[in-house]
């Protein structure tokens, strides 16, 4: 990490302490990121829960591609961090898009691993226990005749 970088992250948790928001300047705008309220808790988590359950089911995708299905979704994480709507966020240049959730993902990072990870473990464990369930034990031919014909065969001399 270069000096820097530390410093900014220095500079950053310090913010975050006091509680005042990133700016991002989009066009000739300066747009306000915040960090998720708690009074916003249930409307974030209702809006991750579909980004999580998309990623658990399509581990092998690239985040972007579910991120792309999920779009709504992220507008809305979006919009709740930074008071925007989602069709002004949809309209915006791809780059100042980009910025503002580049903001967003570090304004509310702390949220996104503490609440969302355990959330993403808890989606894949039911997945595996989806499938696992799913996948009833069969036994193959072979081993079937096997076992009839050591039934078949000559008692075994005991002691």
């Amino acid at each position: 990490m270069t000096a820097r970088n530390a410093a900014q992250d220095s500079l950053t948790e310090a913010r975050k302490l006091l509680g005042q928001p990133v700016a991002v300047v989009i066009g000739a705008r300066t747009v306000q990121v915040r960090s998720y309220g708690f009074g916003q808790l249930f409307q974030v988590l209702a809006a991750a829960q579909p980004i999580v359950d998309a990623i658990a089911e399509s581990p092998d995708l690239p985040v972007m591609q579910v991120l792309q299905a999920q779009a709504g979704h992220v507008a809305t994480l979006m919009a709740l961090s930074t008071g925007l709507p989602p069709d002004e966020l949809a309209a915006l240049p791809i780059t100042d898009g980009l910025r503002l959730a580049h903001a967003v993902w570090q304004e509310n990072a702390d949220f996104f691993v503490q609440e969302l990870t355990p959330m993403l473990v808890s989606a894949f464990a039911s997945k595996m226990a989806k499938s696992s369930s799913n996948a009833a034990p069969t036994s193959s031919p072979a081993a079937s005749a096997e076992a009839t014909s050591l039934a078949d065969g000559p008692p075994l001399p005991i002691g």
